[in-house]
């Protein structure tokens, strides 16, 4: 599941920065194309979503993977896993 979350906010957060639409129709196709990949626990899934990505932007898939690589894309689904629910993190000053 958080998989599959994660590739939603890399969509929305792509779609945002190139400037294309994430809209119901590129949804489908990545949920498609690479939400059955995770489903059925193959490991291309990523590969996948890349490629989706780079059609839906008409760019390169090496510029998709050195976006997501490059900015900050620590989406809610990678949070609580890193560090768990945020609602329930308390920092203590000694």
């Amino acid at each position: 599941m958080q998989k599959r979350q994660y590739m939603t906010e890399v969509v929305f957060s792509l779609a945002e920065t190139l400037g294309f639409k994430a809209d119901r129709d590129l949804l489908l196709k990545v949920s498609l194309e690479a939400g059955m990949r995770i489903d059925f626990r193959q490991s291309d899934w990523l590969d996948r979503l890349i490629g989706v990505l780079a059609q839906a932007a008409s760019k390169k898939k090496k510029l998709i993977r050195e976006l997501m690589q490059a900015k900050p894309y620590l989406t809610d689904s990678l949070i609580h896993v890193q560090l768990g629910n945020p609602d329930r993190i308390f920092i203590h000053k000694k």
